[in-house]
């Protein structure tokens, strides 16, 4: 998916503009709330009782979010859908549909349904489904969570699931509603696409992202331009298992425990000044915690695509996939050792550096 940058982006007004009390960000006293990061869940369950289509079992919750404040004039801004990306969505909503017609008629068998739902985001647990939304690096504007309120009191029980990784999940839809709302959650601008399946999953960031003091430079475009890279990419629809990928910004704090993830991306600057990144993989939790290991200190900015992609590409032809528990790339690193896994990616990456994936500046800008 390409293109989420819109020529006419709605005016919106500034975190940095709204009134604040004693150093706290007011929320309630931004008209129509701006774009936020879902993870601050403080903030989430604010606008889930103001709407009062959620219910949380913790209680109300205060309506004040701490924030360190940024200059004047910095904006939170989301990306828009574009004539592509809507198109893609829906695609994919008609095309899911017709497989659960097809599976509710008894025409797939559950073996066969099973890979086509998890592409979508249904799991099918012991009690109930369940669809995983995905809110890419924890951006969400207030229609959209109004919007999965509204499904989540028609089609579930009223509340959803605010997960650690910047999504949302539906615990007790039916099966045969689940097309239905997916195609509501494309008339804003969302979807449930590689939210489950051993793929690329939704880019994390910090939840204070573009409007924390102290970034080196705004995560989001780097988040985005990974989500683009990442989204339906044919190479990595099937890999050994699934995979995460974090960017942190901040070099003072790591709210996003991008260490803990399958790749680490963290921004930073070289002794020239320039901005790049310094790469981390193999970190994770589950049975195995383990701090992902440096494998690269500084990577110019352009080349972060087809380096992630070298990346992948060793993953994907080493990998075990014999065993699910012995599946992830910490393993595989832990294996060969980061320094061999190092040189194998470097090997790879000589491969596609100023090639195609090569990203100039210009698309930065646009993202």
């Amino acid at each position: 998916m390409t293109g989420y940058a819109s020529t006419a982006p709605e005016p919106r007004q500034t975190l940095a503009d709204c009134p604040t009390k004693g150093g706290l960000l007011a929320l309630h006293s931004l008209p129509g709330m701006p774009s936020l990061p879902a993870v601050g869940i403080l903030i989430a369950v604010f606008l889930i009782n103001t709407v009062r289509n959620f219910h949380f079992p913790y209680g109300n919750t205060p309506a004040i979010l701490a924030v360190a404040r940024k200059p004047r004039g910095i904006s939170p801004e989301m990306y828009r859908y574009d004539a592509y990306d809507q198109r893609i969505v829906d695609d994919r909503v008609a095309q899911f549909r017709d497989q659960t017609a097809r599976y509710l008629a008894g025409q797939l068998s559950e073996d066969e349904f099973r890979p086509l739902r998890l592409q979508n985001g249904l799991y099918v647990q012991r009690y109930a489904p369940m669809l995983r939304i995905a809110v890419p690096y924890g951006m969400l504007a207030s229609r959209q969570l109004r919007r999965i309120a509204d499904i989540a009191r028609r089609y579930d029980r009223g509340y959803a699931h605010v997960s650690t990784r910047q999504n949302f999940q539906l615990n007790w839809p039916a099966v045969a509603d689940v097309p239905e709302i997916l195609a509501e959650l494309a008339t804003v601008e969302m979807h449930a696409i590689q939210t489950s399946g051993n793929c690329i999953r939704n880019t994390t960031t910090d939840q204070f992202a573009g409007v924390i003091a102290g970034e080196i430079e705004d995560p989001r475009p780097t988040c985005e331009l990974i989500r683009q890279w990442s989204t339906f990419h044919p190479e990595f629809s099937f890999l050994p298992r699934k995979f995460k990928i974090a960017v942190n910004a901040q070099p003072e704090f790591d709210r996003a425990a991008t260490q803990l993830h399958d790749i680490g991306v963290y921004i930073v600057r070289n002794e020239a000044g320039e901005v790049g990144y310094r790469i981390m993989v193999g970190g994770g939790l589950g049975r195995t915690p383990i701090i992902g290991s440096v494998i690269r200190e500084f990577l110019p900015r352009q080349d972060l695509i087809a380096y992630l992609d070298a990346v992948l590409r060793v993953y994907n032809l080493h990998g075990r996939r014999d065993n699910k528990y012995k599946a992830r790339i910490k393993i595989l690193v832990k294996a060969l050792t980061p320094e061999v896994f190092a040189e194998q990616v470097a090997a790879e990456f000589k491969h596609l550096q100023g090639g195609p994936l090569t990203v100039p500046d210009s698309e930065f800008r646009r993202l």
